[in-house]
């Protein structure tokens, strides 16, 4: 086993982590053999238990390794108080002696009992050794275990303990290493770190058991704020949160090969109550700490993974759950992988920041000189591939890095070797005190500035004189006949007919002169030859900037090569100055362009007094019409007012209102305010110097040589209009490729909600014309229903008339009086019956004076009370007598 593992501290880590599971089996089989014939050997490790929607368990006892003749691959454990999991927590062997098949001190997991004796040996926090059956050779006379078997057993897990540390800090130094360095040229830099992130977290879950959660926070600057959790393991609080909102992989672009270990990217921002307050005493002790978390009791690991810088903000959260405090093999390997971590961030981020360094230089380049192609260039040297030939001059290879073309120069792609710009790169590369050069691939005779034109006489006075060749030639040359048309039976006869034509037109007198005096040339000058320059400018980190540059006018090449050796300066200054000391706050997108602005900011803001001070003596000049203002100071100018928003329509009347205008709204100062960085007037500005970028690509010559006959003011208001629309293409091309990459996923997302809402629309349709039929249906009932009653209220109601009139008809009443016959009637009784005198005697009445007196008191009551007496009387003897009748004739003589 110590041989083993010698060899292994010289394997690759890949390979040992293949070979792990062979290597330890053939262990456990060794074991086997040396404590005799029968013995049981095997090896469980502790894995988490944890699934997102069913809940998060204590870890299993996996058994992954066991001798040749055991049974034990695959058992999983759970229950802790067995002697397995009792081991490694107590860190101590466990041992029992007289073991029996009916022996009710272990648990038998599977069809092979275990016989004399059961020893669990722990695997510090890793797992356990477990051993049964031993030979007979391994007892004493008291049929125990023999200490030297014990020792022997104690070593061999010391040797397993190593060879799973070693292999499994190799493999995660490997996987932490590689996040850090093999970084996609696609790949956006923060989605990068987060990747780094991610392997720092699966390496530590990998390795420290009964884990409860792990974090990735970014703190704020102020570290009160808000902090950000950019990535977790299993959960990204340590507590649940009710209103934590829903994590989507698909946006977070979440690693796939790690969703299955729990491990997602985020970007999810909570308060800092969330923070441990381990933390805290990590960053007072600049190192990583463990402690106790009050909220929970969880025992928590805490540090910074930046904590290099100056001001680190990145921190990294373990939270192990409650009554599993940290074991020294833990702290000692969180603290390696911790160490491991900042290292590879400190590496990472610098790589990240410098990595857009030379595409930024291309940019700023091109534009200074109007290149018609750019790229950028990495030197590299190659050994030779067969390493038993003779030692041999490595070959330097310059592979394409950036390019403005990248049809006609693959990135990624080396140059070949037969090339002449390879030779030259070559060159330039063995003299590392040239900083910049400048070379001429040819000169090619183009057409002479002034062209044949025709004679004054025959142009039309709304005819400028600088007439093009192709356009004389559309006016002096016969029309050409049309191509005939028309169906096939009248193809011969037009085609005489054009000849006809052709022939008249070219007989007529006035084409015939024209025709006979060819056009002379009038101001005709020697033609302009084209000049095609190769512009080279050493970069940093082996870096070379390759500009070719197609011109017509003059080049000065020592001015080519003084601005080449400036811009190698800068780059050099502001990439050793962010190498030597970062600060960990430097911005991912446009690093070198920012870093320069900010130098050429201040400038500009100590030469706006010069500017608008020349610019005062121009304006003077241009009044008493002694204009000493170059147009290449005017086309500075324009420049500045277009970058701040001003239209053409304003000042690009005469020379004397652009200088107006620009001492008016005070242009320097408010291009020194302007700030392409903010997000707030972003969309302004941005616009305004697009449309200043297109202005200074009109013109005939390029800012490099506009800067060569104008003071040192006008160069800064050059270098600052100039890097303000630089920056505004970078960032709004890094703005595109933000969007370019949510392009699929809107794309999906909107593939699918297309079918989700098909799929809603058919399911929808369905149901409404299952409720229209229902209805349809209902509606018909209720109308069947309705026309039902309708019928049966009709027969109840022609039932009840024939009720009505048979009734009536049985029981006729007396014919009742009409009024005048009854009028008739009460007189013809009160004749017969009644007084004609009207009594006038009132001494029934006795005292008093109206009918109301007597019915209250005196006789009248008395009067009343007889007479109620009466009529009681005579209506029970009513009731008595129709008591007595049958219900019939009773109910007839109620209703009459």
């Amino acid at each position: 086993m110590h041989m083993g593992l010698q060899d292994l501290v010289q394997t690759r880590s890949d390979v040992a982590a293949s070979q792990l599971r062979i290597t330890q089996d053939a262990w456990l089989n060794w074991m086997a053999d040396a404590l005799g014939r029968g013995t049981d050997v095997y090896l469980g490790q502790l894995q988490a238990n944890y699934h997102p929607h069913r809940g998060d368990f204590n870890d299993l006892l996996v058994f992954t390794a066991a001798s040749s003749d055991s049974l034990m691959h695959g058992v999983r454990l759970s229950d802790e108080s067995l002697f397995s999991f009792q081991c490694i927590r107590t860190q101590e062997p466990v041992v029992i002696n007289h073991l029996t098949n009916t022996s009710r001190a272990v648990r038998f997991c599977t069809a092979r009992k275990a016989i004399r004796a059961y020893c669990a040996l722990p695997l510090s926090t890793c797992g356990m050794i477990g051993v049964d059956s031993f030979g007979p050779t391994a007892f004493n006379v008291k049929n125990e275990l023999e200490p030297a078997t014990l020792h022997f057993l104690k070593q061999c897990a010391l040797c397993h303990v190593e060879l799973l540390e070693t292999t499994r800090v190799a493999v995660s130094v490997a996987h932490i290493q590689a996040a850090a360095t093999a970084v996609s040229t696609n790949m956006p830099s923060w989605h990068a770190m987060q990747c780094l992130y991610a392997q720092v977290l699966l390496a530590v879950q990998t390795n420290v058991g009964y884990v409860h959660c792990q974090q990735i926070v970014r703190l704020a600057a102020d570290f009160t704020g808000d902090c950000t959790i950019l990535c977790w393991h299993k959960a990204p609080t340590r507590r649940p949160m009710q209103h934590l909102p829903v994590h989507f992989c698909y946006r977070h672009h979440c690693v796939p090969a790690l969703v299955g270990d729990h491990v997602h990217l985020d970007d999810l921002m909570l308060p800092m109550t969330n923070v441990p307050r381990t933390l805290d005493d990590a960053r007072s002790a600049g190192a990583p700490t463990t402690g106790l978390e009050p909220r929970g009791a969880f025992p928590c690991f805490a540090g910074m993974l930046d904590s290099l810088f100056v001001a680190p903000r990145v921190a990294f959260c373990l939270y192990r759950k409650p009554g599993r405090p940290f074991a020294p093999r833990d702290v000692r390997f969180l603290n390696v992988v911790m160490h491991i971590a900042q290292v590879a961030y400190v590496n990472m981020y610098k790589a990240l920041v410098v990595r857009t360094l030379a595409a930024e230089a291309l940019q700023w380049a091109n534009d200074f000189v109007h290149a018609k192609e750019g790229m950028v260039v990495v030197s590299s040297s190659t050994s030779p591939l067969n390493p038993a030939s003779p030692p041999q001059k490595p070959r330097e290879l310059f592979t394409v890095v950036f390019a403005t073309n990248p049809d006609k120069f693959p990135i990624g792609v080396a140059l070949k070797k037969t090339l002449k710009r390879t030779h030259r790169l070559a060159a330039l590369s063995a003299t590392p005190d040239v900083q910049s050069a400048m070379v001429c691939i040819s000169t090619t005779v183009g057409p002479a500035a002034g062209v044949n034109t025709l004679p004054v006489s025959t142009i039309p006075p709304t005819t400028p004189l600088s007439v093009t060749t192709a356009t004389i030639s559309t006016t002096v040359s016969s029309p050409v006949p049309p191509k005939p048309t028309g169906s096939k039976f009248t193809s011969l006869f037009s085609k005489k007919q054009a000849a006809k034509d052709h022939l008249a037109q070219i007989t007529s007198p006035s084409l015939a002169a024209s025709s006979a005096a060819p056009p002379r040339p009038v101001n005709s000058m020697p033609p302009v030859p084209s000049q095609h320059w190769e512009w080279t400018c050493r970069l940093p980190a082996t870096q070379y900037l390759l500009l070719d540059i197609t011109t017509t006018n003059a080049v000065d090449v020592e001015q080519f090569m003084m601005e080449g050796e400036t811009l190698a300066d800068t780059c050099r200054l502001i990439y050793d100055a962010f190498w030597a000391n970062p600060r960990g706050d430097e911005p991912f997108v446009g690093y070198f362009l920012t870093s320069w602005w900010h130098q050429i900011h201040v400038a500009l803001g100590s030469a706006r007094l010069a500017i608008e001070q020349q610019v005062r003596l121009y304006l003077d000049a241009e009044v008493v019409n002694k204009s000493s203002c170059s147009a290449n100071a005017i086309a500075i100018l324009s420049g500045a007012l277009l970058c701040c928003g001003y239209k053409n329509d304003e000042f690009q009347r005469s020379k004397r209102a652009t200088l107006q205008l620009f001492l008016a709204k005070q242009v320097a100062s408010e291009l020194h305010s302007l700030d392409p960085f903010n997000q707030a007037t972003k969309s302004t500005v941005w616009t305004a110097a697009f449309r200043s970028r297109t202005f200074f690509l009109g013109q005939s010559l390029s800012p490099l040589q506009l800067a060569l006959d104008v003071s040192p003011a006008f160069r800064s208001l050059l270098n600052a209009t100039l890097l303000l629309q630089v920056i505004s293409k970078w960032l709004k091309a890094d703005a595109d490729k933000e969007k370019a990459v949510w392009t699929p996923l809107i794309l999906a997302a909107t593939r699918i909600q297309c079918r989700a809402r098909c799929r809603m629309a058919v399911a929808e349709v369905r149901r409404r014309r299952r409720t229209y039929h229902a209805t349809l249906v209902l509606q018909c009932f209720v109308r069947q229903t309705l026309a039902r009653w309708h019928v049966q209220a009709r027969r109840e109601g022609r039932a009840a008339s024939r009720i009505q009139r048979w009734y009536r008809r049985r029981h006729e009443k007396k014919p009742a009086f009409a009024t005048k016959a009854l009028l008739v009637h009460m007189r013809a009784v009160q004749a017969r019956f009644g007084l004609n005198e009207v009594g006038t005697d009132g001494a029934e009445f006795g005292e008093a004076t109206t009918f109301e007196q007597f019915l209250h008191h005196g006789g009248g009551k008395g009067m009343v009370h007889a007479e109620a007496k009466r009529l009681l009387q005579k209506l029970k003897d009513m009731a008595k007598e129709r008591a007595s009748l049958p219900w019939e004739a009773r109910v007839d003589e109620e209703v009459r």
